[in-house]
This record gives structure tokens, C-alpha cells and sequence, in this order.
């Protein structure tokens, strides 16, 4: 059976992400002669750059009268809280330790001295609303609903992580994002559902920031023993927290939820 939707297939999908990147370019540019503040040009470039190729898919899509119908519904609220219990802990656990005291140095990265980000407006809105709801509606919404409907689960979850990834740029920062895209995409998935995957990266990039906060508050930008990362009590929050990731994980394997076997009515 021919599927209409677009995009669905590995290729259709590499070419929306290189005609986000094309747009990126050109917004850039453009706004370089109107703004001249950092952060308000990359939140603006990332914001347009995002609308204009979900115009673009949407109308794709419309010409071959297919509908997009995101589904944002949240029905399982146990999932939910066990979900958002599991990749918080993730990220004080694992996510910024292994960034800070292996990727970093490893990748010779440049964070510079630590700094409170809470004090940048432009950037909490982009880290915390603009990027987690515009992501999760191109690459779950969009791109892995549009691989499921010929390719297996395992597939399409990878495709579309790679993919997601891939826009972080930093080897460092692609690493986490292949780990926790490979999460939100099981959840997609099992739900159908991207209400799910919004909340849960809205708290892991408002965790990160947290995070840094408490490096910026407690902690050292140079990582030389584990201690640094969170002050004194950084043996105790990485402790605690690897036992909530590890009970939060066997909680989620533990809930009977029906996988879905068709995508065509998403």
C-alpha cells in the first residue's frame, strides 16, 4: 500500500532536514543586518526556521490531501510521572556528570567560566518552550509517525534520533540527545502522543538548566573530581538519583501499555 503522508521515507526525511538547514542559513543572514544581539537572533533563527518547514510539510501533505493531526492528548498519567521521574534523574545522574567530567574534556570544549542561566530571558525561552515543542512536532510528530508507517519500531525510532541529534551539533551534545531522542521516540510510539514527549523535554532542558545552576551556585566550570560538579553533596544527589533512575525504568517497563500496530488514522 502506497502511504501518502510526507515525509515517509529515510530520504524524504534527510531532505526536510536539509531544507530546515537551508532556511537556518538564510534567516541568519537576514537577521545579522537587523539584530545584533546574539541570543535573540539564534531564538528567532531557530523559531522561523522551524515554522517555515512545517509550512512547507503542511502543505506538502495538504496538496495530497493528507492531514498532519498531531495528537498532543495525555491519557496514561502514571507513564507521564514515571517518564518524567526517569529522565530527571537521568540528567543529574549521568547526562551532566558524563558531560562534564568526560565529554568535555574529551572533545576539548570550551564552557568557559560558569555562569547563572537563569539571568538570559531570550535563552530560557528558547531552551525551555521554542525548542522542545518545535522538535518534538518535526522530528515525533512528523518524522517518526512518517517512518512508522514503513519501517519497524526500532527503525524508525533510530532514524528519526539520528536525526534529531544531528541538529545539536557538538559531538558532546549529540551524544546525550541520540540517548534521551531514542526515549521520547519509545514514548511516541507507545502512545501516539506527543503531549508526552513535550513535557518531558521541557523538564530535561529545564533540568540542564537547574543543573547549571547549581554548578554555577555550588560547583567548579573545570571538572576534576566528582565532587566538583555539585559541591559537597555531589556524591549523595548522584546516588539518590541513580536509584530513582533505576526504579523509575523498571515502573515503566512495568505498565501495560498497548503498542500501537498501525500509524495510517495518526
Amino acid at each position: 500500500m502506497k502511504h501518502k503522508f510526507f515525509p515517509n521515507s529515510i530520504l524524504q526525511c534527510i531532505v526536510i532536514l536539509l531544507l530546515f538547514f537551508g532556511f537556518n542559513a538564510i534567516i541568519v543572514s537576514t537577521l545579522g543586518f537587523f539584530i545584533e544581539n546574539i541570543d535573540i537572533k539564534i531564538t528567532l533563527n531557530f523559531l522561523i526556521s522551524c515554522l517555515c518547514t512545517l509550512t512547507v510539510i503542511f502543505f506538502l501533505n495538504k496538496k495530497k490531501a493528507e492531514k498532519l493531526n498531531i495528537c498532543f492528548k495525555i491519557n496514561n498519567y502514571s507513564l507521564l510521572f514515571f517518564s518524567l521521574l526517569l529522565v530527571i534523574s537521568y540528567q543529574i545522574s549521568i547526562s551532566t556528570p558524563l558531560f562534564k567530567a568526560i565529554l568535555v574534556p574529551l572533545f576539548n570544549i570550551n564552557i568557559g567560566v560558569a555562569s547563572n542561566p537563569f539571568e538570559n530571558l531570550f535563552f530560557i525561552l528558547s531552551t525551555v518552550i521554542i525548542a522542545p515543542i518545535l522538535e518534538e512536532i518535526l522530528f515525533r510528530g512528523v518524522f517518526l509517525r512518517g517512518l512508522l508507517l514503513k519501517n519497524s519500531a526500532i527503525k524508525s525510532i533510530l532514524i528519526s534520533t539520528l536525526l534529531f541529534a544531528l541538529i545539536h551539533f557538538l559531538p558532546a551534545h549529540i551524544i546525550n540527545a541520540f540517548i534521551l531522542g531514542v526515549f521520547f521516540g519509545f514514548i511516541y510510539y507507545k502512545t501516539k502522543s506527543i503531549g508526552y514527549t513535550i513535557i518531558l523535554h521541557i523538564t530535561v532542558n529545564l533540568t540542564s538548566l537547574f543543573g547549571g545552576y547549581i554548578n554555577y551556585k555550588f560547583g567548579k566550570a573545570t571538572i576534576y573530581a566528582i565532587t566538583d560538579i555539585y559541591g559537597g553533596l555531589s556524591l549523595y544527589i548522584i546516588f539518590f538519583s541513580i536509584l530513582i533512575f533505576i526504579y523509575s525504568g523498571i515502573k515503566i517497563t512495568q505498565l501495560t501499555i498497548k503498542p500501537v500496530t498501525s500509524y495510517k488514522e495518526i
